[in-house]
């Protein structure tokens, strides 16, 4: 299709689409269905008629206009308005958009404000955030009570999450049990690798070579088809296996996308390898420019370590200020 006829048809079904908004003023439901079937089209101008449908929506006070739009500018990446519209999603009371607020606050590293967002994610019923707060709430009681509940509900990642957690306190028994029933819901590399471990652990290393390889194939799959926590999470799979370079690989096309948390592991990564040098310092530069406070006390730590106490203060201060005021 010629660029000028592309162009015929997005001036034309943008039009109907002004026409139909004096139609359908009272509708703002219809306007969030539109925006759902533009959204799966493979063309870039229906995709831009979406983001005007829930824009339209979202100004009209509908809380569903309000996220998709919310995710659209975070595609985009344009955080802060993205930021803006799932708040107003999150106070007309849409779970979903309480659970993205936390995810947004997690990937900064401002662990209080995403503990507030996924608690109230969990208690508007977000199936997701119970699990993302026992993440951050690490090895406690109420992470295992979280994860019991969200797993008996039949979340596999809760399933796993359980697992990992029974497996640290030394339950392999119950940990298998739970990492297999998250594989036999839903057929995951984070599963299929922690099975591997527990196959590893008593010996049967030719059924934990099975798993490892059906593991980082998923991951591969996925994160060469463009996913960036693919990438991050095999880097992370690598990097605990001792599979350096490729680990340094993912972490490096996963930061290059402009994932701060990448940034901040591929600079450690770097660090341990070469010293304090330039290439590290950069991407930890990146990751705290991006909000990350775990880069910024990294750098803090960095600049320590070489006496430069203005510096290592300044960025202590900057973890400090954006751990209490969160953006």
């Amino acid at each position: 299709m010629s660029k000028i006829r592309v162009q015929k048809n997005f001036r034309a079904i943008r039009d109907y689409i002004r026409l139909l908004r004096g139609q359908l003023a009272d509708d703002p439901e219809a306007w969030v269905a539109a925006g759902f079937l533009l959204l799966r089209s493979k063309y870039p101008w229906q995709r831009r008629l979406a983001e005007d449908s829930f824009r339209w929506a979202a100004e009209k006070g509908n809380p569903v206009g309000m996220a998709m739009l919310a995710e659209i500018l975070l595609d985009r990446g344009d955080d802060t308005a993205a930021e803006d519209w799932y708040r107003e999603a999150a106070a007309a009371g849409l779970p979903v958009a309480m659970h993205n607020l936390g995810v947004l606050a997690y990937r900064r590293g401002t662990r209080e404000d995403a503990i507030r967002w996924f608690r109230m994610g969990d208690e508007a019923g977000n199936p997701n955030s119970p699990v993302a707060l026992a993440e951050i709430l690490g090895d406690t009681a109420e992470a295992v009570t979280l994860l019991r509940r969200t797993a008996d509900a039949g979340h596999p990642v809760a399933m796993n999450n359980l697992g990992a957690q029974l497996q640290r306190s030394g339950d392999h028994v119950e940990a298998e049990f739970w990492f297999r029933r998250a594989e036999e819901t839903r057929s995951d590399p984070l599963s299929q690798c922690n099975i591997g471990d527990c196959c590893a652990r008593r010996g049967d290393h030719a059924a934990a070579e099975h798993w490892y390889r059906k593991a980082a194939m998923g991951w591969r799959m996925a994160a060469l088809t463009g996913d960036v926590d693919a990438m991050f999470d095999l880097a992370v799979a690598c990097d605990e296996h001792g599979s350096m370079a490729e680990a340094e690989y993912w972490y490096r096309e996963a930061a290059t996308a402009g994932d701060p948390r990448a940034m901040n592991n591929l600079a450690i990564l770097l660090a341990e390898r070469n010293g304090d040098d330039a290439e590290s310092e950069s991407w930890l530069h990146d990751a705290a420019a991006a909000g990350y406070i775990r880069a910024m006390r990294n750098l803090a730590a960095r600049y320590q370590r070489r006496g430069d106490d203005h510096q290592a203060q300044y960025w202590s201060h900057q973890a400090a200020t954006a751990d209490k005021n969160p953006s």
